[in-house]
Protein backbone atom coordinates (compact mmCIF):
# COMPACT_ATOMS: atom_id res chain seq x y z
CA UNK A 1 0.00 0.00 0.00
CA UNK A 2 2.78 2.42 0.95
CA UNK A 3 4.74 1.51 -2.23
CA UNK A 4 1.63 2.27 -4.34
CA UNK A 5 1.19 5.69 -2.74
CA UNK A 6 4.88 6.43 -3.20
CA UNK A 7 4.61 5.55 -6.87
CA UNK A 8 1.63 7.85 -7.37
CA UNK A 9 3.42 10.68 -5.61
CA UNK A 10 6.52 10.14 -7.75
CA UNK A 11 4.47 10.21 -10.97
CA UNK A 12 2.69 13.37 -9.84
CA UNK A 13 6.00 15.06 -9.03
CA UNK A 14 7.48 13.98 -12.35
CA UNK A 15 4.42 15.39 -14.19
CA UNK A 16 4.79 18.73 -12.45
CA UNK A 17 8.46 18.91 -13.43
CA UNK A 18 7.61 18.13 -17.06
CA UNK A 19 4.90 20.80 -17.11
CA UNK A 20 7.30 23.36 -15.68
CA UNK A 21 9.91 22.50 -18.29
CA UNK A 22 7.45 22.48 -21.22
CA UNK A 23 5.52 25.65 -20.29
CA UNK A 24 8.01 28.12 -21.88
CA UNK A 25 7.70 26.19 -25.16
CA UNK A 26 3.89 26.20 -24.96
CA UNK A 27 3.90 29.92 -24.09
CA UNK A 28 5.96 30.81 -27.15
CA UNK A 29 3.52 29.01 -29.47
CA UNK A 30 0.10 29.79 -27.97
CA UNK A 31 -1.10 33.41 -28.40
CA UNK A 32 -3.64 33.09 -25.55
CA UNK A 33 -0.86 32.30 -23.07
CA UNK A 34 1.28 35.14 -24.44
CA UNK A 35 -1.53 37.64 -23.97
CA UNK A 36 -2.69 36.61 -20.50
CA UNK A 37 0.28 34.97 -18.74
CA UNK A 38 3.98 35.57 -18.29
CA UNK A 39 6.71 33.09 -19.05
CA UNK A 40 10.09 32.23 -17.55
CA UNK A 41 13.31 30.47 -18.43
CA UNK A 42 13.14 26.71 -17.94
CA UNK A 43 16.71 26.75 -16.65
CA UNK A 44 16.36 29.77 -14.39
CA UNK A 45 16.73 27.54 -11.28
CA UNK A 46 20.26 26.56 -12.32
CA UNK A 47 23.21 28.44 -10.81
CA UNK A 48 24.08 31.39 -13.08
CA UNK A 49 27.53 32.85 -13.64
CA UNK A 50 27.80 36.62 -13.85
CA UNK A 51 30.04 36.26 -16.91
CA UNK A 52 31.44 33.40 -19.01
CA UNK A 53 34.81 32.16 -17.78
CA UNK A 54 36.53 32.79 -21.11
CA UNK A 55 35.55 36.47 -21.00
CA UNK A 56 37.27 37.16 -17.69
CA UNK A 57 40.89 38.19 -17.21
CA UNK A 58 42.98 38.94 -14.16
CA UNK A 59 43.83 42.53 -13.38
CA UNK A 60 46.06 43.73 -10.58
CA UNK A 61 44.50 46.20 -8.14
CA UNK A 62 47.20 46.97 -5.58
CA UNK A 63 48.40 43.61 -4.28
CA UNK A 64 45.15 41.86 -5.18
CA UNK A 65 44.21 40.06 -8.39
CA UNK A 66 40.59 40.55 -9.47
CA UNK A 67 38.56 39.26 -12.38
CA UNK A 68 37.01 41.81 -14.76
CA UNK A 69 34.60 41.30 -17.62
CA UNK A 70 36.36 42.05 -20.92
CA UNK A 71 33.48 41.48 -23.35
CA UNK A 72 33.18 44.72 -25.36
CA UNK A 73 29.71 46.18 -25.67
CA UNK A 74 28.32 45.41 -29.11
CA UNK A 75 27.24 48.66 -30.83
CA UNK A 76 23.50 48.76 -31.25
CA UNK A 77 22.19 48.69 -34.80
CA UNK A 78 21.61 52.06 -36.49
CA UNK A 79 21.55 51.21 -40.21
CA UNK A 80 22.96 54.48 -41.52
CA UNK A 81 24.14 52.61 -44.60
CA UNK A 82 20.53 52.30 -45.75
CA UNK A 83 20.23 56.09 -45.87
CA UNK A 84 23.00 56.46 -48.45
CA UNK A 85 20.64 57.45 -51.28
CA UNK A 86 19.05 60.11 -49.09
CA UNK A 87 22.46 61.40 -48.00
CA UNK A 88 23.54 61.61 -51.64
CA UNK A 89 20.61 63.95 -52.33
CA UNK A 90 21.57 66.14 -49.36
CA UNK A 91 25.10 66.32 -50.71
CA UNK A 92 24.04 67.28 -54.23
CA UNK A 93 21.35 69.69 -52.98
CA UNK A 94 20.18 70.24 -56.55
CA UNK A 95 16.47 69.45 -56.26
CA UNK A 96 13.57 69.13 -53.87
CA UNK A 97 14.30 66.59 -51.11
CA UNK A 98 11.13 65.28 -49.47
CA UNK A 99 10.74 63.54 -46.12
CA UNK A 100 7.49 61.89 -44.99
CA UNK A 101 7.16 61.64 -41.20
CA UNK A 102 4.44 59.09 -40.44
CA UNK A 103 3.57 58.64 -36.79
CA UNK A 104 1.00 58.44 -34.01
CA UNK A 105 -0.23 61.12 -31.59
CA UNK A 106 3.34 61.81 -30.45
CA UNK A 107 3.89 63.92 -33.62
CA UNK A 108 0.47 65.59 -33.78
CA UNK A 109 0.60 69.34 -34.21
CA UNK A 110 3.95 69.04 -36.01
CA UNK A 111 5.74 68.05 -32.77
CA UNK A 112 9.29 66.75 -33.39
CA UNK A 113 8.73 67.19 -37.15
CA UNK A 114 8.91 70.99 -36.87
CA UNK A 115 12.34 70.85 -35.20
CA UNK A 116 13.69 68.46 -37.82
CA UNK A 117 12.26 70.56 -40.66
CA UNK A 118 13.56 73.85 -39.28
CA UNK A 119 17.12 72.58 -38.90
CA UNK A 120 17.33 70.80 -42.25
CA UNK A 121 15.84 73.72 -44.16
CA UNK A 122 18.29 76.15 -42.58
CA UNK A 123 21.21 73.95 -43.60
CA UNK A 124 20.06 72.56 -46.96
CA UNK A 125 17.49 75.12 -48.09
CA UNK A 126 13.78 74.88 -48.74
CA UNK A 127 10.71 76.49 -47.17
CA UNK A 128 7.10 75.74 -46.34
CA UNK A 129 5.47 73.16 -44.09
CA UNK A 130 4.87 70.57 -46.80
CA UNK A 131 1.64 68.58 -47.00
CA UNK A 132 -1.21 70.08 -44.97
CA UNK A 133 -4.75 68.80 -44.26
CA UNK A 134 -8.02 70.51 -45.14
CA UNK A 135 -9.22 70.46 -41.54
CA UNK A 136 -7.81 69.33 -38.20
CA UNK A 137 -9.23 68.71 -34.70
CA UNK A 138 -6.16 70.43 -33.19
CA UNK A 139 -5.76 73.24 -35.72
CA UNK A 140 -5.11 75.84 -33.00
CA UNK A 141 -2.35 73.76 -31.39
CA UNK A 142 0.03 73.69 -34.34
CA UNK A 143 2.63 76.48 -34.38
CA UNK A 144 4.00 76.13 -37.90
CA UNK A 145 0.78 76.83 -39.79
CA UNK A 146 -2.33 78.89 -39.13
CA UNK A 147 -5.22 76.77 -40.37
CA UNK A 148 -8.86 77.86 -40.50
CA UNK A 149 -11.74 76.07 -42.22
CA UNK A 150 -15.52 75.85 -42.46
CA UNK A 151 -17.54 73.44 -40.37
CA UNK A 152 -19.00 71.49 -43.29
CA UNK A 153 -16.03 69.24 -43.97
CA UNK A 154 -16.30 65.48 -43.41
CA UNK A 155 -13.00 63.68 -42.75
CA UNK A 156 -12.51 59.91 -42.89
CA UNK A 157 -9.35 58.93 -41.01
CA UNK A 158 -7.47 55.69 -40.58
CA UNK A 159 -8.94 53.62 -37.79
CA UNK A 160 -12.57 54.41 -38.54
CA UNK A 161 -15.06 52.87 -40.93
CA UNK A 162 -14.85 54.18 -44.49
CA UNK A 163 -18.57 54.97 -44.89
CA UNK A 164 -18.21 56.54 -48.33
CA UNK A 165 -15.77 53.86 -49.52
CA UNK A 166 -13.51 56.46 -51.12
CA UNK A 167 -9.74 55.94 -51.40
CA UNK A 168 -7.65 57.32 -48.56
CA UNK A 169 -4.67 59.46 -49.49
CA UNK A 170 -1.17 60.41 -48.41
CA UNK A 171 -2.31 61.65 -45.00
CA UNK A 172 -4.22 58.41 -44.48
CA UNK A 173 -7.56 60.17 -44.94
CA UNK A 174 -9.77 62.13 -47.29
CA UNK A 175 -12.06 65.16 -46.98
CA UNK A 176 -15.45 65.58 -48.64
CA UNK A 177 -18.39 67.97 -48.65
CA UNK A 178 -20.71 65.32 -47.22
CA UNK A 179 -23.19 65.07 -44.37
CA UNK A 180 -22.67 61.68 -42.67
CA UNK A 181 -25.65 59.46 -41.83
CA UNK A 182 -27.55 60.34 -38.67
CA UNK A 183 -28.95 57.59 -36.49
CA UNK A 184 -32.37 58.42 -35.03
CA UNK A 185 -33.87 56.91 -31.86
CA UNK A 186 -36.61 55.31 -33.95
CA UNK A 187 -34.33 53.52 -36.38
CA UNK A 188 -30.74 52.51 -36.94
CA UNK A 189 -31.16 53.25 -40.63
CA UNK A 190 -29.14 56.27 -41.72
CA UNK A 191 -30.66 59.29 -43.40
CA UNK A 192 -28.35 60.65 -46.05
CA UNK A 193 -28.93 64.26 -46.95
CA UNK A 194 -29.49 65.40 -50.50
CA UNK A 195 -26.18 66.07 -52.32
CA UNK A 196 -25.32 69.74 -52.67
CA UNK A 197 -25.16 71.49 -56.01
CA UNK A 198 -22.08 70.34 -57.91
CA UNK A 199 -22.13 72.76 -60.83
CA UNK A 200 -18.67 73.31 -62.32
CA UNK A 201 -17.62 76.97 -62.34
CA UNK A 202 -16.37 78.60 -65.51
CA UNK A 203 -12.56 78.34 -65.38
CA UNK A 204 -12.12 81.43 -67.55
CA UNK A 205 -13.63 83.79 -64.96
CA UNK A 206 -11.30 85.89 -62.83
CA UNK A 207 -12.93 86.67 -59.51
CA UNK A 208 -12.24 89.79 -57.41
CA UNK A 209 -10.54 88.93 -54.14
CA UNK A 210 -13.13 90.66 -52.00
CA UNK A 211 -15.86 88.38 -53.37
CA UNK A 212 -14.14 85.26 -52.06
CA UNK A 213 -15.12 85.17 -48.42
CA UNK A 214 -16.42 82.48 -46.14
CA UNK A 215 -19.75 81.47 -47.66
CA UNK A 216 -22.50 79.45 -46.07
CA UNK A 217 -23.01 77.57 -49.34
CA UNK A 218 -19.36 76.53 -49.81
CA UNK A 219 -16.73 74.70 -47.81
CA UNK A 220 -13.57 76.72 -47.41
CA UNK A 221 -10.09 76.46 -45.95
CA UNK A 222 -7.48 79.15 -45.32
CA UNK A 223 -3.72 78.66 -44.84
CA UNK A 224 -1.62 81.44 -43.32
CA UNK A 225 2.14 81.07 -42.93
CA UNK A 226 3.59 81.15 -39.42
CA UNK A 227 6.31 83.63 -38.46
CA UNK A 228 7.56 81.44 -35.59
CA UNK A 229 10.05 79.61 -37.82
CA UNK A 230 12.20 81.38 -40.39
CA UNK A 231 11.55 78.89 -43.17
CA UNK A 232 7.80 78.45 -42.71
CA UNK A 233 6.86 82.12 -42.95
CA UNK A 234 6.20 81.90 -46.69
CA UNK A 235 4.87 79.46 -49.30
CA UNK A 236 6.97 79.57 -52.46
CA UNK A 237 4.53 77.36 -54.35
CA UNK A 238 1.37 75.45 -53.51
CA UNK A 239 -0.48 72.49 -54.98
CA UNK A 240 -3.91 70.95 -54.31
CA UNK A 241 -4.30 67.15 -54.39
CA UNK A 242 -7.73 65.71 -55.14
CA UNK A 243 -9.52 62.73 -56.65
CA UNK A 244 -12.16 62.40 -59.35
CA UNK A 245 -15.76 61.82 -58.25
CA UNK A 246 -16.31 58.13 -57.41
CA UNK A 247 -19.43 56.35 -58.63
CA UNK A 248 -21.97 55.28 -55.99
CA UNK A 249 -23.26 51.75 -55.45
CA UNK A 250 -25.70 52.19 -58.33
CA UNK A 251 -22.97 53.25 -60.73
CA UNK A 252 -23.94 56.92 -60.80
CA UNK A 253 -21.06 59.39 -61.11
CA UNK A 254 -21.45 63.05 -60.16
CA UNK A 255 -20.01 65.98 -62.08
CA UNK A 256 -16.62 67.26 -60.97
CA UNK A 257 -16.45 70.33 -58.76
CA UNK A 258 -14.26 73.41 -58.68
CA UNK A 259 -12.25 75.54 -56.30
CA UNK A 260 -11.92 79.32 -56.08
CA UNK A 261 -8.41 80.40 -55.12
CA UNK A 262 -7.72 83.72 -53.40
CA UNK A 263 -4.10 84.87 -53.19
CA UNK A 264 -2.55 88.20 -52.24
CA UNK A 265 -3.08 89.95 -55.55
CA UNK A 266 -5.17 87.58 -57.62
CA UNK A 267 -8.15 85.28 -57.56
CA UNK A 268 -9.04 82.49 -59.94
CA UNK A 269 -11.31 79.50 -60.36
CA UNK A 270 -9.96 76.03 -61.15
CA UNK A 271 -12.12 73.16 -62.42
CA UNK A 272 -11.35 69.95 -60.56
CA UNK A 273 -12.19 67.81 -63.56
CA UNK A 274 -9.13 65.63 -64.04
CA UNK A 275 -10.18 62.00 -64.11
CA UNK A 276 -7.39 60.23 -62.23
CA UNK A 277 -7.54 58.75 -58.76
CA UNK A 278 -4.94 61.33 -57.69
CA UNK A 279 -4.87 64.69 -59.45
CA UNK A 280 -2.91 67.89 -58.87
CA UNK A 281 -3.99 71.52 -59.35
CA UNK A 282 -1.32 74.22 -59.20
CA UNK A 283 -2.61 76.91 -56.84
CA UNK A 284 0.29 79.36 -56.93
CA UNK A 285 3.78 79.61 -58.39
CA UNK A 286 4.89 82.83 -56.69
CA UNK A 287 5.67 83.33 -52.97
CA UNK A 288 2.77 84.23 -50.70
CA UNK A 289 1.81 84.05 -47.03
CA UNK A 290 -1.89 83.33 -47.28
CA UNK A 291 -4.09 81.15 -49.48
CA UNK A 292 -7.84 80.72 -49.23
CA UNK A 293 -9.77 78.03 -51.08
CA UNK A 294 -13.55 77.96 -51.55
CA UNK A 295 -14.78 74.58 -52.77
CA UNK A 296 -17.88 73.73 -54.76
CA UNK A 297 -17.68 69.94 -55.05
CA UNK A 298 -20.03 66.94 -55.09
CA UNK A 299 -20.17 64.81 -51.98
CA UNK A 300 -18.28 61.87 -53.55
CA UNK A 301 -15.25 63.82 -54.76
CA UNK A 302 -12.35 63.36 -52.30
CA UNK A 303 -9.97 66.19 -51.43
CA UNK A 304 -6.62 65.07 -49.98
CA UNK A 305 -4.78 68.22 -48.95
CA UNK A 306 -2.47 71.00 -50.05
CA UNK A 307 1.32 70.98 -50.34
CA UNK A 308 2.87 74.29 -49.25
CA UNK A 309 6.44 73.99 -50.44
CA UNK A 310 9.44 75.19 -52.39
CA UNK A 311 10.69 73.69 -55.63
CA UNK A 312 14.16 73.07 -54.16
CA UNK A 313 15.51 72.23 -50.74
CA UNK A 314 14.09 70.09 -47.95
CA UNK A 315 10.34 69.55 -47.46
CA UNK A 316 9.18 67.60 -44.39
CA UNK A 317 5.58 66.38 -44.23
CA UNK A 318 3.97 65.80 -40.81
CA UNK A 319 1.61 62.79 -41.17
CA UNK A 320 0.13 61.75 -37.79
CA UNK A 321 -2.67 59.25 -37.13
CA UNK A 322 -3.93 59.13 -33.56
CA UNK A 323 -4.06 55.61 -32.09
CA UNK A 324 -2.03 54.03 -34.90
CA UNK A 325 0.38 51.20 -34.05
CA UNK A 326 1.79 51.44 -37.57
CA UNK A 327 -0.29 48.54 -38.86
CA UNK A 328 -3.05 50.82 -40.12
CA UNK A 329 -0.72 52.02 -42.87
CA UNK A 330 -1.34 48.70 -44.60
CA UNK A 331 -4.92 49.87 -45.25
CA UNK A 332 -3.55 52.50 -47.63
CA UNK A 333 -3.94 51.32 -51.21
CA UNK A 334 -0.58 50.59 -52.80
CA UNK A 335 -1.54 51.98 -56.20
CA UNK A 336 -2.78 55.22 -54.59
CA UNK A 337 0.54 55.57 -52.77
CA UNK A 338 2.33 54.96 -56.07
CA UNK A 339 0.42 57.86 -57.64
CA UNK A 340 1.31 60.15 -54.74
CA UNK A 341 4.93 59.08 -55.13
CA UNK A 342 4.78 60.05 -58.80
CA UNK A 343 3.76 63.56 -57.79
CA UNK A 344 5.67 64.05 -54.51
CA UNK A 345 8.83 61.97 -55.09
CA UNK A 346 9.37 61.18 -51.39
CA UNK A 347 13.05 60.43 -50.64
CA UNK A 348 12.95 59.41 -46.96
CA UNK A 349 10.12 57.88 -44.97
CA UNK A 350 10.25 57.95 -41.17
CA UNK A 351 7.94 55.54 -39.32
CA UNK A 352 7.47 56.58 -35.69
CA UNK A 353 5.19 54.15 -33.89
CA UNK A 354 5.01 51.90 -30.83
CA UNK A 355 3.24 53.90 -28.11
CA UNK A 356 -0.12 52.34 -28.94
CA UNK A 357 1.23 48.80 -28.52
CA UNK A 358 2.72 49.19 -25.04
CA UNK A 359 1.39 46.69 -22.51
CA UNK A 360 3.30 46.29 -19.26
CA UNK A 361 2.04 42.71 -18.80
CA UNK A 362 3.06 41.47 -22.25
CA UNK A 363 6.53 40.03 -22.73
CA UNK A 364 6.42 38.44 -26.18
CA UNK A 365 6.12 40.98 -29.00
CA UNK A 366 7.16 38.71 -31.86
CA UNK A 367 3.76 39.37 -33.47
CA UNK A 368 4.55 43.10 -33.58
CA UNK A 369 7.88 42.41 -35.24
CA UNK A 370 6.03 40.57 -38.03
CA UNK A 371 3.55 43.46 -38.31
CA UNK A 372 6.26 46.12 -38.57
CA UNK A 373 8.13 44.15 -41.20
CA UNK A 374 4.92 43.94 -43.25
CA UNK A 375 4.40 47.68 -42.80
CA UNK A 376 7.93 48.43 -44.03
CA UNK A 377 7.43 46.17 -47.05
CA UNK A 378 4.09 47.82 -47.86
CA UNK A 379 5.49 51.35 -47.56
CA UNK A 380 8.51 50.41 -49.65
CA UNK A 381 6.24 49.16 -52.43
CA UNK A 382 4.04 52.24 -52.11
CA UNK A 383 6.98 54.65 -52.30
CA UNK A 384 9.58 52.97 -54.52
CA UNK A 385 13.03 54.50 -54.27
CA UNK A 386 12.51 56.01 -50.81
CA UNK A 387 14.83 55.19 -47.91
CA UNK A 388 13.14 53.89 -44.74
CA UNK A 389 13.93 54.89 -41.16
CA UNK A 390 12.10 53.35 -38.19
CA UNK A 391 11.84 55.46 -35.02
CA UNK A 392 11.21 53.63 -31.76
CA UNK A 393 8.88 54.99 -29.05
CA UNK A 394 9.79 57.31 -26.21
CA UNK A 395 9.93 56.32 -22.57
CA UNK A 396 6.57 56.07 -20.81
CA UNK A 397 6.04 56.27 -17.07
CA UNK A 398 3.53 54.11 -15.20
CA UNK A 399 3.02 53.62 -11.47
CA UNK A 400 4.80 50.52 -10.17
CA UNK A 401 5.04 49.86 -6.42
CA UNK A 402 3.71 53.32 -5.71
CA UNK A 403 6.10 55.35 -7.87
CA UNK A 404 6.43 56.31 -11.54
CA UNK A 405 8.74 53.96 -13.39
CA UNK A 406 9.37 52.99 -16.99
CA UNK A 407 6.72 50.77 -18.53
CA UNK A 408 8.65 47.47 -18.90
CA UNK A 409 7.25 47.00 -22.41
CA UNK A 410 9.10 50.10 -23.74
CA UNK A 411 12.55 48.44 -24.04
CA UNK A 412 10.88 45.29 -25.41
CA UNK A 413 9.13 47.22 -28.17
CA UNK A 414 12.36 49.11 -28.87
CA UNK A 415 14.30 45.88 -29.36
CA UNK A 416 11.55 44.40 -31.53
CA UNK A 417 11.44 47.46 -33.78
CA UNK A 418 15.23 47.48 -34.06
CA UNK A 419 15.14 43.85 -35.19
CA UNK A 420 12.34 44.55 -37.69
CA UNK A 421 14.31 47.47 -39.13
CA UNK A 422 17.57 45.55 -39.39
CA UNK A 423 15.94 42.52 -41.02
CA UNK A 424 14.14 44.84 -43.46
CA UNK A 425 17.29 46.81 -44.36
CA UNK A 426 15.97 50.03 -42.84
CA UNK A 427 17.68 52.46 -40.47
CA UNK A 428 16.66 52.67 -36.80
CA UNK A 429 16.63 55.38 -34.14
CA UNK A 430 15.53 54.82 -30.52
CA UNK A 431 13.94 57.78 -28.78
CA UNK A 432 13.80 55.82 -25.51
CA UNK A 433 17.53 55.09 -25.44
CA UNK A 434 18.67 58.49 -26.69
CA UNK A 435 16.53 60.47 -24.26
CA UNK A 436 18.16 58.62 -21.36
CA UNK A 437 16.54 55.20 -21.04
CA UNK A 438 14.76 53.85 -17.99
CA UNK A 439 13.13 56.41 -15.72
CA UNK A 440 13.72 59.38 -18.01
CA UNK A 441 10.08 60.27 -18.64
CA UNK A 442 9.39 60.57 -14.91
CA UNK A 443 12.39 62.90 -14.60
CA UNK A 444 11.28 64.98 -17.58
CA UNK A 445 7.86 65.48 -15.99
CA UNK A 446 8.71 65.78 -12.28
CA UNK A 447 12.25 67.14 -12.15
CA UNK A 448 12.81 69.32 -15.21
CA UNK A 449 11.91 73.01 -14.84
CA UNK A 450 9.94 73.70 -16.89
CA UNK A 451 8.69 70.13 -17.53
CA UNK A 452 9.55 68.52 -20.86
CA UNK A 453 6.49 66.26 -21.04
CA UNK A 454 2.84 66.19 -20.05
CA UNK A 455 1.40 64.78 -16.84
CA UNK A 456 0.30 61.60 -18.65
CA UNK A 457 4.01 60.61 -18.60
CA UNK A 458 3.65 59.65 -22.29
CA UNK A 459 3.52 62.70 -24.56
CA UNK A 460 6.11 65.45 -24.91
CA UNK A 461 5.21 69.11 -24.75
CA UNK A 462 6.77 71.62 -27.16
CA UNK A 463 10.00 71.89 -25.14
CA UNK A 464 10.40 68.13 -24.85
CA UNK A 465 9.60 67.49 -28.51
CA UNK A 466 12.22 70.07 -29.50
CA UNK A 467 14.83 68.27 -27.40
CA UNK A 468 13.88 64.93 -28.95
CA UNK A 469 14.00 66.49 -32.41
CA UNK A 470 17.56 67.66 -31.76
CA UNK A 471 18.58 64.21 -30.52
CA UNK A 472 17.19 62.73 -33.72
CA UNK A 473 19.02 65.31 -35.83
CA UNK A 474 22.30 64.32 -34.14
CA UNK A 475 21.63 60.73 -35.20
CA UNK A 476 20.61 61.63 -38.75
CA UNK A 477 23.41 64.11 -39.42
CA UNK A 478 26.13 61.99 -37.77
CA UNK A 479 25.30 59.37 -40.39
CA UNK A 480 25.53 62.08 -43.04
CA UNK A 481 29.00 63.13 -41.83
CA UNK A 482 30.10 59.48 -41.95
CA UNK A 483 28.75 59.29 -45.50
CA UNK A 484 30.72 62.38 -46.54
CA UNK A 485 33.93 60.96 -45.04
CA UNK A 486 33.44 57.71 -46.91
CA UNK A 487 32.88 59.62 -50.14
CA UNK A 488 36.04 61.61 -49.50
CA UNK A 489 38.07 58.47 -48.78
CA UNK A 490 36.79 56.79 -51.92
CA UNK A 491 37.72 59.79 -54.06
CA UNK A 492 41.28 59.82 -52.65
CA UNK A 493 41.93 56.16 -53.41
Amino acid sequence: MEENQFGKAFILLLSCVLILLLYPILHSNIPFLQEHFRTYSATSWLPQSTAPVDTLIEQSVGDTLVLIDTVPEVPKYKGHQYLADFYALLQSNSEQIRIAHFGDSSIEGDLITQTVRDSLQKRFGGNGVGFAPISSPIYGFRRTLNLRFSEGWYECVLGEKNLQELPRGYLGNYFTDWDPPIETPDSLEAEITTPKDSTVLDTTVTLPIDTIEEQETANWVRYTASRRFAKTNIFSTSRLFYGAPVADSLGHTQKSGSVQVALKDEAKSIALNQGGAINVAQLSTSPCRRIQLNFNIPDRQPIYGVSLESQRGVIVDNLPTRGNSGGWLMYLNESILNEFQEQLDVDLIMLQFGLNVLNAKMEDYSWYKKEMKLVIQHIRRGFPGASILVIGPSDRGIKIDGRMQTDPSVPRITDIQRQAAEESEAAFFSIYENMGGSGTMAKWVDEEIPPLANSDYTHFNFAGSEKVGKLFLEFLLSGYEDYLREQQNDSEQ
